[in-house]
């Protein structure tokens, strides 16, 4: 496979990153929301 250097490293690392963060962001949303609702 060819590799694009400096740019190709950022975009893979950029995706990995908001996968993460989208996976990350999601279950602090679920984990703040449930006590909340469950105390109201």
């Amino acid at each position: 496979m060819y590799y694009g250097g400096d740019i190709a490293g950022l975009l893979l690392a950029t995706a990995l990153f908001a996968a993460w963060y989208r996976r990350r962001g999601r279950r602090l949303h679920r984990a703040e929301a449930l006590p909340v609702g469950s105390a109201a």
